[in-house]
Parts: structure tokens; sequence; C-alpha cells
């Protein structure tokens, strides 16, 4: 299931080109920072910027902002949860407890509106739920690398719901 066109349809019946992971596809294929989503669609490129690594330099089919500083809007939206990021700035994090990602290519304006002239990344995190749970990931690398990321889920009441991640 994918919210392409901002409601639930098979990705089959989308007439868009569209490559979209589900939660389990996204652990398998070990993305865990958004620079790793590039590996899911074809044409996409995200890195982080030469003059400030906490800055997005996303490219679709050939299309991006490499100058940041430039204020100009992006042609590439970033969506998480519906939430548009209007500016790069900052835009490096960490990908955890997904429900799935979507890179959407080609103009999405009629949708999403303006900033989105080549195309978008939507984030579509798990919501917290009614049930308690825990979910840890760790990992190890080359020059010291470490990864330690967890997520704990637990209702507080019938209508209260906590969701940590860290």
């Amino acid at each position: 299931m994918v919210t392409a066109r901002k409601r639930a349809e098979l990705s089959q019946s989308v007439p868009i080109p569209i490559s979209a992971l589900n939660e389990e596809q996204l652990e398998i294929r070990n993305i865990v920072e958004l620079t790793d989503i590039e590996k899911l669609a074809p044409n996409l490129s995200i890195q982080a910027s030469s003059v400030n690594s906490s800055v997005l330099e996303i490219y679709l089919r050939g299309i991006g902002q490499a100058n940041w500083a430039i204020p100009h809007d992006p042609k590439i939206g970033l969506y998480t949860d519906g939430v548009y990021a209007a500016r790069p700035q900052g835009g490096l994090v960490d990908l955890y407890d997904l429900q799935r990602v979507e890179v959407l290519r080609g103009p999405q304006g009629t949708l999403f509106g303006k900033n989105t002239t080549a195309g978008l990344i939507n984030i579509i995190t798990n919501s917290p739920s009614q049930e308690t749970e825990a979910k840890i990931r760790l990992g190890a690398g080359s020059d010291s690398h470490q990864l330690i990321e967890g997520m704990f889920n637990t209702p507080l009441t019938d209508s209260l719901l906590l969701d940590l991640l860290s």
C-alpha cells in the first residue's frame, strides 16, 4: 500500500512512477539514514553538501539544488508524515521505526503543491499503538562506526500512547 495520491492504494494501481519500500524491506536493505534512500529508486541521488555536512543535496532525474545558500525553493519535496521540510538544512536524519518510504518521480504539484517539480520523498513513520513493544538495532563497521537505536511503545491510558525513539 502507498499513499502517493493521499489515499491508501496498491502501488500497481497508481499512475505515478513510484518506488516504495515497507518496514521489512527497509530493514533488509539496511536503510538507516536518509542518504541510504537513494538505494531504492532509480535516478535518485542524496548526499551531504560538501560545504555543510548537515545539509541535504537531493537530485531526482538530474534535477536538484546544489547551492542550498541560494534562497530558492528546492525542486524535490521532502515530507515526513505529511509535513513538508521547506529547507534542506538539518535534513540528514536517521531513519528508524518507519512504516514505509515512497519516492515519487516527476511533477507532483497537483497533490503536494509547489516545490515538487522533480518529485518528492515521502517518509511515513509508524504510529504509536495500543500494544507494548520494544525494538533495538545494533551495528558496527569500519572506522569505529557504531550504531545503537531503540524504540519503545506503550499505552499510558486508553487514549494516551507513548512512543519513544532513541
